[in-house]
């Protein structure tokens, strides 16, 4: 559930900055449009459209990010991460990076390689520090290295910036179960069940 709903802000977010952007052409190679057809699946189709966009605008960091997001999708890392790479270098005002820092983190996490992982999804926290998805990221790859406490960290921050999420709650007790401090966990659990009693409506 929380990957759904985290996908679908994303989404809305990304969506809202590409309509502010002055990259558009044709109704074919609408930005816009490119990236709600690799949304919808139709990644090849996608990918040959944002291959024209960057033909004529081959200095376009949005252009970029988009073929880094249809790489990623179609679970060519190595390209992804080009391209992306490519849009955070021609951002000169940080609109794409942090989009494209995180598209390259999850990508890096995907390929094993933990530690730009975490270095892509700190950039992101710190290009906005209050983006909840960032921290979740970072904490699944601390957890993976089995270190807790950055973990446990992470998901402590998110809770601060949003205290109904439920999912960071889960998270953080399952390593206080870990660390064997069963009364934090309890503390936790009991404040999910308390959260699922406000959000579940009475039947």
């Amino acid at each position: 559930m929380k990957n759904k709903l985290h996908k679908f802000f994303i989404n809305c977010i990304v969506l809202l900055f590409l309509s502010t952007t002055t990259v558009v052409f044709s109704s074919s190679n609408n930005i816009l449009d490119i990236f709600d057809l690799a949304k919808s699946g139709e990644l090849k189709e996608a990918l040959k459209r944002i291959d024209l966009v960057i033909e004529k605008k081959p200095k376009s960091s949005v252009a970029y990010f988009i073929k880094g997001y249809i790489q990623q999708h179609l679970k060519n890392f190595d390209s992804a991460i080009q391209f992306y790479t490519i849009a955070i270098k021609l951002d000169e005002k940080n609109g794409i990076s942090s989009f494209a820092y995180s598209g390259r983190g999850n990508c890096w996490k995907a390929k094993w390689i933990f530690d730009k992982a975490v270095s892509d999804f700190t950039k992101v926290i710190e290009l906005n520090p209050s983006n909840i998805i960032a921290y979740y990221d970072r904490a699944s790859v601390w957890f993976k290295l089995s270190k807790y406490q950055a973990a446990l960290n992470d998901y402590t921050q998110i809770i601060n910036i949003n205290p109904c999420e439920i999912d960071a709650y889960a998270k953080r007790a399952i390593i206080f179960i870990k660390r064997g401090k069963w009364e934090s966990a309890l503390r936790d659990i009991k404040k999910i069940i308390l959260l699922n009693s406000k959000f579940i409506p009475e039947k």
